[in-house]
């Protein structure tokens, strides 16, 4: 169980309080209350979320190859970004997929780098920033503008990670990690020259002392973008914030309450409660926002899948976890049940074609999903009435070819 519980948080960080600030500006408390929530699942379709799909093969060549282990894709401004193994983006077409440059990689002079820990993209603000050992900004084109070095921030045994964000001009923000048990601050933002603008508390400590975390981002959380907005979360913490820039703080922004399921913290599997439910991935697109949540035993289904670890391990699993969809305009809290057994998400009743649940949100407020195309085909081949048009673009997929991306609006 303990192999089923890390493979859980690291395929999902691999590939989405009391009261927050409304999308419409007003105070009112939203909040999801799992108890609850576990007694709604229900089949729902994509034409509720979206009118209109299209498919985007990404070109496969030696030069553009997308490894397995892929870490976000983002459709920004009809260029399609790729983070992946490589120390480096692959950028596409949106429209066709044919594969144009790379940004941070070998022969990029100054913009190389050695690794890839996290990507910031910003279609407002024509930047690209790649974190490593230090940080490179690109403009949307890759074309090299500079470099920065985070500042030397440790406090009480934690210190800034590599989670980097741009949040305004000269402002920046990050995560922080620690081995101690204990964390004061959750994140701070900055400026280049190393000022710091802003903290903002860690409310619950999760990690055992002298213990290390299966799930990283459990400590130094993730930040996700919808056009002007960014959000941060972590996975042992009940908010997700997003960032004011009047004042030059996160915010609270929705509220999850988890009673009984509450993961304990503990880094010890026989002490964990076992109908634990944990945040592991959100994204937001204004009028909705989609979860994805980590449990063992809450689930209603779990369907097949496996994590890739670098370079070439496989790992096959039966995955627990649980979609869930809140309807911030009817402030209700839907968790979903598959419309096809074993495929996970929407029922695409707009083609027949794959369910769908969105892992990034594109620059004009489109959903993105994507597959490697050997599991795009194998997802497809259990579809009980797609259309012609779906099985005509299936036709010219092989399973060699790069990932096949899916775009509704």
């Amino acid at each position: 169980m303990k192999t089923v519980l890390y493979a859980i948080f690291t395929v999902i960080s691999l590939m989405f309080v009391s009261c927050t600030l409304s999308k419409n500006g007003d105070n009112k408390t939203h909040t999801i209350y799992i108890k609850e929530s576990l007694n709604n699942f229900e089949k729902q379709s994509l034409s509720g979320y979206a009118k209109d799909i299209r498919y985007v093969k990404l070109e496969t060549g030696e030069n553009c190859f997308v490894t397995q282990a892929i870490q976000g894709i983002y459709l920004i401004n009809g260029l399609i970004y790729v983070h992946d193994y490589d120390a480096y983006l692959k950028v596409y077409d949106g429209d066709s997929g044919k594969y144009l440059f790379k940004v941070g990689g070998h022969g990029n002079g100054r913009g190389e780098l050695p690794y890839l820990s996290s990507v910031d993209i910003n279609a407002k603000e024509d930047y690209i920033l790649l974190n490593s050992a230090y940080s490179n900004v690109f403009d949307l084109k890759g074309n090299f503008k500079g470099r920065f070095e985070e500042p030397k921030i440790e406090i009480d045994g934690a210190w800034l990670a590599n989670n980097i964000v741009m949040v305004g001009k000269n402002q920046y923000s990050a995560g922080f990690s620690t081995n101690t048990g204990h964390q004061k601050y959750a994140l701070t933002v900055f400026n280049e020259q190393g000022d710091i603008l802003a903290y903002l508390n860690s409310y619950r400590d999760r990690i055992q002392e002298g213990a290390s975390s299966s799930c990283p981002f459990d400590q130094t959380g993730l930040y996700t973008r919808n056009r002007d907005d960014i959000f941060y979360y972590r996975g042992l913490s009940d908010t997700i914030y997003r960032y004011n820039s009047r004042d030059t703080q996160f915010v609270p922004y929705l509220t999850i309450e988890y009673g009984k399921h509450l993961q304990i913290s503990t880094n010890i599997q026989s002490e964990e409660n076992p109908d634990f439910v944990s945040l592991s991935a959100f994204v937001d697109n204004e009028r909705y926002s989609f979860l994805q949540l980590a449990t063992l035993t809450c689930h209603r289904e779990t369907y097949p899948d496996k994590i890739i670890y670098p370079p070439d391990f496989e790992h096959n699993f039966d995955n627990s976890t649980i979609w869930g969809i809140y309807d911030h305009k009817q402030q209700t809290f839907t968790l979903l049940l598959q419309s096809v057994k074993g495929l996970p998400g929407l029922g695409n009743d707009l083609d027949g074609g794959l369910p769908f649940f969105p892992k990034s949100i594109s620059s004009e407020n489109e959903l993105v999903d994507y597959y490697h195309a050997d599991r795009f085909l194998a997802m497809a081949s259990k579809l009980p009435n797609p259309s012609e048009s779906f099985k005509e673009f299936i036709k010219g997929i092989s399973e060699e070819d790069n990932p096949i991306i899916i775009i509704a609006k």
